[in-house]
This record gives structure tokens, sequence and C-alpha cells, in this order.
């Protein structure tokens, strides 16, 4: 296997759309692997033939199930229920937004021995294919994104976005718990000492 180069914003090929894949073969699979491998090196957990330089209708996908191999990915079905997460991308880098998918997705693909396979999606793996298949048509999640988000150094819009739509990690959700919990206790105890005054 090897690591290939990962295309980032600004190449025209991850705007254009990816050919279909006629027949898996040796060279297909290889490819594949490649990508798995180049994706797992980069801490992904999917990637696109687009994203390194090959327009073919090909993704690699993996978020903790075990790797997916995909040729020819097919949306079938997407939930009207839907799901808002931050999403960052291996070909947009050092860029994060919240983004709303589907919450689950039933995809048609052939794996790499050219069978038809069909999975049912939820949560994160129906984001991460949602991404991928995106990157297939040209779309980068960039387009879909309703906020932008620093993750390392958010602004106050920022975090009143996340708050109000659930996407703070959950230490910080304690720790503004803990912060209107102590508020509220200083406001009391200087209520008291007021009335104690009068």
């Amino acid at each position: 296997m090897a690591i290939l180069t990962i295309r980032t914003e600004g190449d025209p090929i991850l705007r254009k759309t990816a050919r279909p894949v006629e027949a898996v073969t040796p060279k297909i699979r290889q490819l594949l692997d490649d990508m798995l491998e180049t994706m797992y090196d980069d801490m992904g957990v999917g990637i696109a033939g687009p994203q390194v330089g090959k327009l073919r209708r090909l993704i690699t996908v993996d978020v903790g199930e075990g790797p997916y191999r995909m040729v020819n990915p097919e949306i079938l079905w997407a939930s009207e229920e839907t799901q808002l997460d931050v999403e960052g991308c291996l070909s947009v880098p050092h860029f994060n937004g919240a983004v709303v998918r589907p919450q689950k997705v039933r995809v048609r693909y052939w794996d790499e021995n050219q069978e038809t396979k069909e999975v049912e999606a939820e949560g994160l793996f129906a984001r991460c294919l949602c991404h991928e298949i995106d990157h297939l048509d040209g779309v980068l999640f960039r387009d879909r994104v309703e906020m932008e988000i620093d993750l390392e150094h958010p602004t106050d819009e920022q975090l009143a976005y996340m708050a109000s739509h659930g996407l703070l990690p959950k230490e910080e959700e304690e720790v503004e718990e803990l912060e209107r919990i102590a508020e509220t206790l200083q406001g009391d105890a200087e209520a008291s000492e007021s009335d104690e005054a009068h």
C-alpha cells in the first residue's frame, strides 16, 4: 500500500464530478487500499477518489465499525430526521463548521469484489457517507456549513450557536452548568446580605 497526496481546496479536481467505475480491477482494489492507508495516516474517517486526484466514484470509510471500501456508492434513501454536528475535511484543512445531514441513510455500492451490497447507516456513519459521496459530485462540506466553528478558539457567537444546538463538548457543558450554579448561589448570597442590611 502507498500513502497518496491529498488534494486540498483550490484544486480544480475537487469541484469535478467523478466518473463511475465500470469494473473492479486489481488496479481499483489497489487504489482502494491506498486510499484507506492514506485516510488512516491522516487520522481521517473517510476519503473519496477526487481527494487523492482520482476522478472515480470510490470512497473508503471507517468510523470505528471496520473499514468499508465502496465503489459507485449511491444513496437510495435518506431519513427526514436530521442531525447537526461539526465537520472537518482532509481536503479543507484548518476549517470546521456545523452541517445538517440525514440521521439515517441507505447506500448501495459494489465492494472490492464487485459484489452489490447495501448498508443502512446512522449517526456518524451516515454523516460520513454523505460527506464522502458529496465529494464524488464536486461538493465540499464548506458548501453546506451553517456556521463556521473554530474548535480551538471559538468566538462568543460560535459558543452561543454551539450551546443552543447541543454541540458543546460534554466537559464544557458541565463547566457552564457549574458556572450557572455558582452565579445563582452568588446572587442568592448577595440578596440575603441585602435583606439582612435592611
